[in-house]
C-alpha cells in the first residue's frame, strides 16, 4: 500500500460557485491526476471534479472552503493544488471584467 500525499488549505471563496462558474471550474480541474476535495464547515468533503458535488455544498462568496489534493506523488499533489487555486482566482477575475 502506498502513502497518499495530501496538500490542503482553507480559503475564503471569492465568488458564489453556481451554475456556469461551477461548470467552468469542474472543466478546468477535471483532468488533474490528484483527487480534489472541497469541504465547508457544514459539509463532508465532496469530489470537486463533480458538478453535482460542487453544487450540493452551496459555496457562496465569503464561505470558508477547505481544498485538499490527494495524490501518491507529492510533486503532483502540490502542482495540482496550485492549479486549483489559480483556476479559482482566474474565474474570480473573469467576474470583474
Amino acid at each position: 500500500m502506498s502513502n497518499l500525499n495530501i496538500v490542503e488549505k482553507t480559503i475564503t471563496f471569492p465568488y458564489d460557485l453556481l451554475g456556469r462558474k461551477a461548470h467552468q471550474l469542474v472543466y478546468k480541474i477535471g483532468n488533474l491526476k490528484s483527487n480534489i476535495y472541497f469541504s465547508t464547515i457544514d459539509n463532508s468533503p465532496i469530489n470537486a471534479k463533480s458538478l453535482l458535488g460542487l453544487l450540493s455544498i452551496h459555496i457562496q462568496k465569503g464561505t470558508l472552503v477547505r481544498i485538499a489534493c490527494h495524490c501518491e506523488n507529492k510533486d503532483t499533489a502540490e502542482s495540482d493544488f496550485k492549479f486549483v487555486l489559480k483556476s479559482i482566482n482566474e474565474l474570480a477575475v473573469s467576474d470583474n471584467e
